[in-house]
């Protein structure tokens, strides 16, 4: 079976959902004779910020020396992305391998998913990886990625309303799920959270006698590059350092990346050096998190926030941003099942132009009911459908309308700005490896 056709046949899974039947994934890792038991790993788990921190704490790691594997999702623009050895894409040809190998060792179907938590798992093993970050999908008890039994190390970015079908409708019950990811024996890692969600963790982890270590933001930007996507950072010991990507919750995910890689064993601390620690944040590719592009003219802002903390996090960003200022005209989209209805309540105060957009795929919410909802949510701004987002953001390129346009509320239209760019623009870091 060649690579396209296996590919297309796990596309076909994805409504199998994400939350996962652990026994049964686990009896194909069994199976599978326990690919994940042969590499030391880092489990990242959160509402909001879980991939950049992924991403940061794998830079940093393979700009020390280490031989690494990163799994993270969703993609943007190409499934291999989810897969990285030492910071590329696994093979198209390698993929397709492991997925056959994958699906002659069910039992049962498991969900698109599982089928590629599965290959990262092989991949990283057959590769003999030093280290491996692995960002949880959704929640982390009953997620795919909690089979480790031993983590170098467990992280919760942030604890904040998402998923509510799968987590509940309250943050106790989210943050239990998240905690879910906790084992003896393996240092627990979070930023300073909300009470309600934070005395949650601190209980969970008594339980287990797991530390939990509070990480405040210790880093706070000097200068700010809006164009180049770079914040110059100093620390409060006065330490400077380098971000390559914008945006006020970053900074928050650097310091707590920073602070995870100084509570990994002896063996793995004393290769990370502050040198090391600086290029990692300085070369880190990661877009689609307030990531500006230049066209000709025009400014394109690119930020995938579809929850309320991602909003806020977004509005506090564009606020101390020099677009504030200037005329945007706000393309936006969102799956089904997003909290679209508070996401444009936070970012109301911002839009004088809007364009209601669906990104692809079943799960989306139809431009005309976005349309609808953000008459009510912003009935002051001028709101038009564009069931067709390639077609609508390719007449805003050609107009003299607005010089800035903001995509925003789904990850997947990021994929669209990059084809649509591209060549002159790349949205993506594209550093596959060889098919």
């Amino acid at each position: 079976m060649t690579a396209p056709p296996i590919l297309e046949k796990i596309e076909a899974r994805g409504g199998l959902g994400i939350a996962s039947d652990l026994d049964k994934f686990k009896g194909l890792l069994s199976r599978l004779n326990h690919p994940q038991r042969d590499f030391p790993v880092i489990h990242v788990a959160g509402t909001n910020g879980k991939g950049s921190v992924a991403a940061m704490l794998e830079s940093i790691l393979r700009e020390s020396g280490f031989k690494t594997g990163l799994y993270v999702s969703p993609h943007l623009s190409c499934v291999r992305e989810r897969i990285r050895l030492g910071g590329r894409w696994i093979g198209e040809n390698a993929l397709a391998a492991l997925l056959v190998e994958i699906l002659k060792s069910e039992d049962a179907p498991l969900s698109y998913f599982e089928l590629l938590t599965a290959a990262a798992f092989l991949c990283f093993s057959a590769e003999k990886v030093d280290v491996a970050v692995v960002e949880a999908g959704v929640g982390a008890r009953r997620d795919a990625t909690n089979v480790f039994d031993r983590p170098l190390a467990v992280v919760i970015t942030s604890v904040d309303y998402d998923h509510a079908e799968t987590l509940g409708g309250d943050l106790p019950s989210i943050a239990r799920e998240k905690a879910g990811a906790f084992k003896a024996g393996s240092p627990a890692i979070c930023p300073e959270l909300k009470p309600a969600a934070l005395e949650i963790l601190r209980a969970e982890a008594r339980k287990l006698a797991v530390p939990l270590d509070v990480i405040p933001e210790s880093w706070h930007a000097e200068r700010i590059d809006w164009e180049g996507n770079r914040q110059e950072l100093t620390s409060q010991n006065g330490e400077s350092l380098t971000l390559s990507v914008l945006g006020e919750r970053q900074r928050r995910n650097a310091s707590l990346a920073a602070a995870v890689l100084h509570r990994l064993p002896p063996d793995c601390r004393r290769r990370i050096t502050p040198d090391s620690l600086r290029r990692g944040l300085s070369r880190l590719a990661w877009p689609g998190r307030f990531q500006v592009l230049r066209t000709g003219d025009k400014t394109v802002v690119i930020d995938g926030a579809h929850n309320a903390e991602a909003a806020s996090n977004l509005r506090a960003t564009w606020e101390k941003s020099p677009f504030l200022r200037r005329e945007a005209l706000w393309f936006l989209g969102f799956n089904r099942g997003k909290d679209a209805g508070t996401v444009l309540s936070i970012l109301r105060p911002l839009m004088r132009w809007a364009a209601a957009t669906q990104p692809p795929g079943a799960r989306a919410l139809e431009s005309r009911d976005l349309a609808r909802l953000l008459r009510r949510r912003a009935p002051e701004a001028r709101i038009w459908s564009a069931p067709t987002f390639d077609e609508a953001f390719k007449n805003w390129l050609r107009s003299d309308g607005p010089p800035v346009a903001v995509v925003s509320g789904s990850l997947y239209l990021a994929s669209r700005v990059n084809d649509l760019l591209a060549p002159d623009q790349n949205l993506i870091d594209l550093a596959p490896c060889p098919s």
